[in-house]
């Protein structure tokens, strides 16, 4: 069950016994009591009225998130009501404004994952120390963490954890210093309890981590660790600037996230990774090529180059033969050149969903007619005022999104989309204009179940989608 801020009106975000009473409404069903999930941000007050009625409304809570609510909690002065719920298996409080870790934490036997990402001034970290049986543990953007983290990596093999998420200002130090500042300050007992240090070899605790996930982490000395983590399946590394990781990625990866500026190509040893099914490189602005690289990955199903710029070799992910999901949102693909390059994408034969928004076209890349298979396509943001003739042949597609591309008139093409499900048209004023817009084309969409046309500024809502208000969700 999740009870969000798109269940709950803007009025009711800011009156707290009104959101409480939704919380109230969601937890008749015994289901519900299982797990309650808030997204919402509102006011502390608020925060603190709904988890005091929490007490009340709920006796079996197995999980509990509370994103984004300024509970502004600096210590167990409103946190009794967990005390009861000692069946707790999974906390998260993302970015609520903790600055200190209450102790009731300590005292959830049965928790086993624990998000406190986004509490930047979050301090108190020993009263975790008596969770053994933690297996997720997520401490992004929670700076004073280190002394959880140092705790931990003391315990050898026998830790539990599986999944791990660290970031920002995170600093490893080289173990020999570490050892060599630990000889010269034994006699300084403060200097040594003031000083925090994260242990630079500290991965080598963790032999049973499957998920890892740093960001803006300076680790770049001990990136021999990543070959230790023999277990690990899925590693996202942001920002370390990790030059020097790439001989030690372990064999055995499925989904891999590296996202650095300062990444020119993809290495060859990528081609090891032969079981390797997601790869995600967005964001890395200065990557020109190294995609070939990725040949040996014959598992390879979802590529994401979002942002990686003009200069991306596009040509080059002709070779991803088993590759279903391709993102390119916002690779400049616009130029004679970058047309051209885009022919290599043909031999992508099981391609299912594609994202070229924000690329530059101005029409429909021929490309396409050879994607049978698509049944998701995204060109939002693209300018497309002339041929969009090579959408008619793409018979399987379910979502198409064509908002913010300057659309004077539906191209006729879009009424071929027999298995149409979702258009997207948002943001194409041009759409209202007295000229005729074609919108008959979309008469002949005969499972076309949502449309959306924000941004349209219609003076009446035009005669053929009156019609189609009976049969299909328009979003206005």
């Amino acid at each position: 069950m999740m009870a969000s801020s798109s269940r709950a009106s803007p009025s009711i975000l800011s009156l707290p016994d009104e959101l409480l009473a939704v919380v109230a409404s969601l937890l008749e069903d015994p289901a519900d009591r299982a797990c309650l999930e808030l997204t919402c941000r509102t006011t502390a007050a608020a925060g603190e009225t709904l988890v005091r009625g929490l007490q009340q409304k709920v006796s079996d809570l197995s999980a509990l998130k509370i994103c984004g609510v300024p509970l502004q909690w600096s210590g167990a002065d409103h946190l009794p009501v967990l005390a009861q719920y000692t069946t707790l298996t999974r906390l998260e409080l993302p970015a609520c404004g903790l600055t200190t870790v209450p102790p009731i934490f300590g005292s959830l036997p049965l928790l086993r994952h624990l998000d406190l990402s986004g509490n930047e001034h979050l301090a108190g970290w020993e009263r975790l120390f008596g969770l053994s049986g933690l297996t997720l543990l997520n401490l992004t953007d929670c700076p004073g963490a280190a002394p959880l983290l140092q705790h931990l990596s003391q315990g050898g093999g026998g830790t539990p954890l599986r999944s791990l998420s660290l970031g920002r200002q995170w600093h490893f130090e080289v173990p020999d210093v570490v050892e060599e500042e630990e000889e010269e300050d034994t006699n300084d007992d403060d200097e040594e309890d003031a000083l925090t240090v994260v242990p630079g070899d500290f991965l080598n605790s963790f032999h049973q981590l499957t998920h890892l996930s740093m960001t803006d982490c300076s680790f770049e000395a001990h990136a021999e660790q990543l070959g230790s983590l023999r277990a690990l399946r899925s590693l996202s590394l942001e920002r370390c600037r990790l030059s020097s990781a790439w001989r030690y990625l372990p064999l055995l990866l499925d989904n891999l996230r590296i996202s650095d500026r300062e990444c020119h190509e993809l290495p060859p040893e990528l081609s090891a990774l032969t079981l390797l099914r997601t790869l995600d490189v967005s964001h890395s602005s200065a990557l020109t090529s190294g995609f070939r690289h990725l040949s040996g990955c014959s598992q390879l199903t979802f590529l994401d180059a979002s942002s990686c710029y003009a200069r991306l070799a596009v040509e080059e992910l002709g070779c991803l033969s088993h590759l279903r999901t391709l993102h390119l949102a916002g690779c400049y693909l616009g130029s004679p050149e970058r047309q051209a390059s885009l022919g290599a994408l043909s031999d992508l034969r099981s391609l299912a969903v594609l994202d070229m928004s924000n690329a530059g076209l101005a029409d429909v890349p021929p490309v396409l007619a050879a994607f049978s298979h698509l049944s998701s396509l995204d060109l939002s943001g693209n300018r497309l005022l002339a041929d969009c003739q090579h959408l008619s042949g793409l018979r399987q597609l379910a979502s198409l999104d064509l908002a913010d591309c300057w659309l004077a008139c539906i191209p006729p093409e879009v009424g071929c989309l027999s298995a149409l499900r979702c258009l997207r048209l948002d943001g194409n004023q041009n759409l209202s204009s007295d000229a005729d817009p074609g919108w008959q084309h979309l008469l002949s969409l005969p499972r076309l179940a949502r449309l959306a046309l924000r941004g349209c500024k219609f003076a009446q809502l035009p005669q053929e989608l009156s019609s189609l208000c009976q049969r299909v969700r328009i979003r206005l």
